[in-house]
């Protein structure tokens, strides 16, 4: 009698778990379809739109996968990975534009700049196959990515443009497609250094573009920093560097932007013992600037200070151009108007770095 209750036991519990899980699943179904459903894409040639498209397919392809009852997918809502691909910070799916300039802004930034949602958001519509093997991509590219990520220094700010340049290849000496004996740069006309030097990326080793031109390494650094190229173009056929397409209109990149207020200097200048007229004395004591560094990684965490370098960015680009340009002015007209209201503009961007550091902060 007993072992007959116990089976019975089991199967009542075993008929409860399933049905909590298709509970679960119907709820996710539900989520996925209302919340992170796509417009489809009106431009093909939009690499953005691109993207969107492609979001939007797998999360297609996951929603069938699950009412089919697909073991891979039902596994990675078990394990967590579904709530890490739609997680807080992705856009608002319902505005088309809203979304195309949110997927603009994250393709065009430096993957050490994005958040956990902006590039497992990239990594997604990169991924093919089926859903199977899509999951496994993402979870192995995403975790990659964290890994790169946990090595970098987080109170520096990556270059944008520099990352863009990632597309170009380092040519080896046993490329099939590498330059041949008295082959030339297409800029400069020098000849590239010995094959035998490639490998140590001189500034003489060619880099090749994914249209096939090849240049020395110094020539197209040179090019991509210029103002000449704000699109990123191959210098020969002006196709884009960053998406392919000839004669792009669309990944733009603002060269003229200054390099942002070191973040140290920030948080040391709220946080720190120290007073608000730091904002126009930049501190030198690098070992104070250490200490006070290891203080924050220990006390505040990565995490925040990454959110903290993102949120305070353009407010710390903003800085540095307004008090430079309080600095070369004439002190005959600093009292004018256009003086005072620079010093507003200022303390604007002051006020609403620090409210932006303490909600992180408390958060």
């Amino acid at each position: 009698m007993g072992d007959n209750n116990n089976s019975t036991n089991g199967a009542s519990s075993s008929k409860n778990v399933t049905a909590s899980h298709d509970c679960e699943t119907r709820a996710r179904i539900k989520l996925l379809r209302t919340k992170f459903s796509i417009e489809r894409n009106d431009n093909p040639k939009c690499p953005f739109g691109k993207a969107m498209l492609k979001f939007g397919d797998f999360t297609t392809l996951l929603v069938n996968s699950l009412e089919n009852y697909d073991a891979d997918a039902r596994s990675a809502m078990q394990s967590k990975d579904l709530d890490r691909i739609y997680c807080d910070g992705l856009p608002k799916f319902s505005s088309f534009h809203e979304t195309q300039a949110w997927v603009k802004r994250v393709m065009l930034m430096h993957p050490h700049r994005r958040s956990v949602a902006q590039q497992c958001f990239l990594i997604v519509s990169r991924a093919i196959g089926p859903i199977g093997e899509r999951l496994a991509q993402i979870r192995k590219e995403l975790d990659a990515w964290q890994e790169d990520c946990d090595k970098t220094d987080v109170f520096t700010d990556p270059n944008d443009a520099k990352a863009l340049a990632e597309n170009l290849i380092d040519v080896s000496a046993n490329d099939p497609l590498r330059p041949v004996h008295q082959d030339t740069c297409a800029m400069c006309f020098e000849p590239f250094d010995d094959p035998t030097f490639w490998a140590s990326k001189t500034s003489s080793s060619p880099q090749r573009t994914f249209c096939g031109h090849n240049f020395c390494r110094a020539c197209l650094a040179n090019w991509l920093e210029s103002d000449v190229a704000p699109n990123f173009r191959c210098p020969t056929c002006r196709t884009c560097l960053a998406c392919g397409e000839h004669e792009c209109e669309f990944c733009v990149v603002k060269k003229k932007e200054s390099v942002p207020l070191p973040l140290l200097q920030v948080l040391y200048t709220v946080l720190g013992p120290r007073d608000r007229a730091v904002w126009k004395d930049i501190a030198n004591d690098r070992t104070q600037l250490l200490d006070w560094q290891i203080w924050l990684e220990d006390n505040v965490g990565r995490s925040r200070l990454l959110k903290i370098r993102e949120e305070t960015r353009r407010d710390r680009v903003l800085l540095v151009d307004l008090l430079h340009q309080l600095r070369t002015r004439s002190p005959n007209h600093r009292d004018n108007a256009l003086a005072r209201r620079m010093e507003e503009r200022i303390t604007g961007a002051q006020d609403r770095m620090e409210t932006a550091i303490f909600e992180i902060m408390d958060g």
